[in-house]
């Protein structure tokens, strides 16, 4: 085969392996060090539980030695104000075709009030600095989940699962999964469905979201984890959610979600190792591309076979 046809095949599949292997848009946040969550996290807004305006937002504080196998982590405030809401300051593709997110998070030794809530919230964001709702869990617009009807700008749009703690009717702390689409309650873990927590422990959630169209499929996670960060081979507990959502898919870029509904009140003291990992749309113009290499390949082959002949 002569060299000029190798040339040309290597050309030809190039912008195949661009197609086929597609670089995951990823940020990872350690917290192993003080400036770990202002590097890669912007504080939101918080929504007044009652009137207009603002009221201050809850902080993540870098804590020393509290995280996976004694590294830094993540203090989750349990004193007002203990609201959570950030978003990633890096932005991912609006039009993903999947995504994971997920944290550890370590459970209180000490539970301070009797009250469940949506401990940890994960997804995406349209705003860079995202406004809270200020309702309740089962309401729209929770606090801790971004408002539909933000102060700061127009509209803002978001998909958000929530690892949610409750109490069953024995007084035991369980976890559960909440999901809100613009800061609607669309689907929840039946009472039957929960898990007991054990309190002073570590756990692992994550969610995997399948994206077609205006169309998310959602399945959450939970893994009990040793102090290391190695998590039960059998997911706890596993819920599977199916939403539209128009507005959050037509959205060239936006941001990933960490936020939390008085997390240190509902259960959870720590988090750590905390990431988001987004497989980018393939574009209209890698396809196209991909079916001149095809051509050019096909053309080579036949070039190939003619010469061979003679």
């Amino acid at each position: 085969m002569k060299a000029s046809f190798l040339n040309g095949l290597v050309l030809a599949l190039a912008p195949f392996a661009f197609t086929s292997g597609l670089v995951a848009q990823t940020v990872m946040i350690d917290y192993n060090s003080e400036s770990s969550i202002s590097d890669n996290l912007t504080k939101g807004l918080m929504r007044a539980t009652s009137g207009t305006g603002y009221e201050s937002a809850g902080d993540l504080t870098y804590s020393a030695g509290s995280g996976l196998s004694g590294s830094g982590a993540a203090y989750a405030p349990s004193g007002f104000p203990d609201n959570l809401m950030y978003a990633t300051k890096a932005t991912f593709d609006g039009g993903f075709t999947s995504a994971t997110f997920g944290t550890y998070v370590y459970t209180r030794a000490d539970v301070l009030t009797n009250q469940g809530g949506l401990a940890v919230s994960m997804g995406f964001v349209s705003l860079a600095t995202p406004e809270s709702g200020n309702g309740t869990a089962n309401t729209g617009s929770p606090a801790g989940v971004p408002t539909p009807t933000p102060l700061s700008a127009s509209n803002q749009y978001s998909l958000a699962v929530s690892l949610r703690t409750s109490y069953d009717t024995e007084g035991n702390e369980v976890f559960g999964f909440n999901l809100y689409s613009n800061g609607a309650l669309v689907g929840q873990t039946s009472s039957s469905e929960t898990v007991l927590v054990t309190v002073g422990s570590w756990y692992y959630w994550e969610a995997s979201v399948g994206h077609s169209g205006n169309d998310y499929t959602v399945t959450a996670s939970l893994y009990s984890s040793d102090g290391s960060g190695t998590i039960g081979g059998t997911a706890l507990l596993t819920k599977s959610f199916s939403v539209e959502n128009a507005e959050l898919s037509a959205l060239e870029d936006i941001y990933g979600l960490l936020s939390g509904q008085n997390s240190g009140r509902r259960g959870i003291e720590y988090l750590d190792n905390t990431s988001y990992e987004v497989i980018p749309e393939v574009s209209q113009s890698s396809l196209i591309m991909g079916a001149l290499g095809m051509f050019a390949l096909l053309a080579g082959l036949r070039r190939c076979r003619r010469g061979s002949k003679s």
